[in-house]
């Protein structure tokens, strides 16, 4: 009989999630979610180790990170708005005997925003620990998309259908 616990640790990965130019979306995600994974097995190599990452991609090939200050914010929410982008998030389970890795993408058209619309989302200091400067559980994004294809899970940063699956497969 499978047991369900809230024994588990959070471990900050070390993995360096540089972006080289010309980087593949789907290459990149899945490589950080894949080497965060293995960075932390070093560590606990007796544990199930679940990794995630999650990126915006604009136009099939710009891959949005975190941004690193107020005019990056805004450039990404610029670009975001009225238009369609991808959210890919990877997820890698790793365990002693196996390496799980698999993706899931969704589709995420905000409504057009006006600059100061943006400015003001910048001034709470949420977009900044988020991929395309923005997070779908916050009620300033969550009013402002427009459409969603896909898992919303997913956009917020781990597919739960995808992860417990993997899961399974793991033990």
């Amino acid at each position: 009989m499978n047991k369900i616990t809230s024994d588990f640790l959070i471990i900050k990965s070390n993995y360096d999630e540089e972006l080289k130019e010309g980087a593949c979306a789907y290459e990149y995600v899945r490589g950080c979610a894949r080497y965060k994974a293995e960075d932390v097995f070093n560590q606990y190599a007796e544990s199930i180790i679940l990794a995630a990452d999650t990126i915006v991609v604009f136009n099939e090939n710009e891959i949005l990170l975190k941004p690193q200050n107020e005019d990056e914010a805004f450039g990404m929410l610029k670009k975001l708005s009225g238009s369609w982008h991808k959210v890919i998030t990877a997820v890698c389970i790793k365990t002693r005997e196996k390496t799980l890795l698999k993706h899931k993408t969704s589709l995420v058209k905000f409504q057009k925003l006006s600059d100061s619309d943006i400015l003001d989302y910048i001034k709470t200091g949420l977009p900044f620990d988020k991929a395309g400067s923005y997070g779908i559980q916050d009620q300033w994004a969550r009013v402002r998309i427009e459409r969603i294809k896909g898992c919303i899970d997913n956009i917020m940063g781990l597919p739960l259908k995808l992860t417990k699956k993997m899961l399974k497969g793991a033990t």
